[in-house]
C-alpha cells in the first residue's frame, strides 16, 4: 500500500479527513480516534539521524 492510500485511510478515521491531513501538514502529527478502524497505531523509532516520510507531501525530512 503506498504511503498516500495509508494516509487516507488513517484521515478517514475522523469525521472530516481534510482536518487530519492539514494537521499533518501544518504540525507534522494528526490526533486520530481509536477503536473505530483500529485499536493500536505502532510508531517506529525515530532517531534524529533516521528519515521519516511526511504522509502528506512525501518528502524525506528529519525528526
Amino acid at each position: 500500500m503506498s504511503w498516500k492510500k495509508t494516509a487516507d485511510w488513517y484521515a478517514r478515521s475522523l469525521a472530516d479527513p481534510a482536518a487530519a491531513h492539514a494537521a499533518w501538514r501544518e504540525h507534522g502529527v494528526a490526533v486520530l480516534p481509536l477503536g473505530a478502524r483500529f485499536e493500536a497505531v505502532r510508531i517506529p523509532d525515530r532517531s534524529p539521524t533516521r528519515p521519516c516520510r511526511a504522509p502528506t507531501t512525501g518528502s524525506w525530512t528529519s525528526r
